[in-house]
């Protein structure tokens, strides 16, 4: 019975992708919170001359950068139900195509592909990039998609 509800619900689905200039925003607004975060921890809990260091290692400091990233993307995004403080500005969410909110082990996925080297610049075409690609997840205008919740 449940799932005939659902399908009921999925007809009036209307799922408009968000344009490329809102996905940037998103983009640089994400980063620059992970950055200020990065920020915000060496200052609380580190050094931060050590973050200045040139002699420091940089394969450390890489991980923690990649770490500070998977983690604002998969909890931030979880705990939100598909809301990064960027898809909160621009009034977009990320979700699933029947337009829900991802499933845990799809955020992850998502949030890892991310990490391949050169993965931003799959965004540069025409077919979204490979983190929604591969995770079968589309990131949405929330203001002209009509949604099932």
């Amino acid at each position: 019975m449940a799932e005939h509800l659902l399908d009921d619900e999925l007809q009036d689905l209307q799922l408009v992708p968000a344009s490329r200039e809102k996905r940037l925003a998103n983009f640089l607004i994400d980063y620059l919170v992970i950055i200020c975060s990065v920020l915000l921890f060496y200052l609380l809990f580190a050094d931060l001359e050590m973050l200045m260091d040139e002699s420091s290692d940089r394969t450390l400091d890489n991980l923690r950068g990649m770490l500070f990233y998977l983690a604002y993307y998969i909890a931030i995004e979880g705990m939100s139900e598909g809301k990064s403080l960027g898809k909160w500005i621009t009034k977009t969410r990320v979700v699933n195509y029947r337009g829900l909110v991802p499933s845990t082990p799809q955020m992850i996925q998502r949030t890892l592909i991310r990490l391949i080297p050169f993965e931003p610049l799959s965004a540069l075409g025409e077919a979204p990039p490979w983190h929604d690609r591969w995770s079968n997840t589309l990131v949405v205008d929330e203001t002209q998609s009509k949604l099932p919740y």
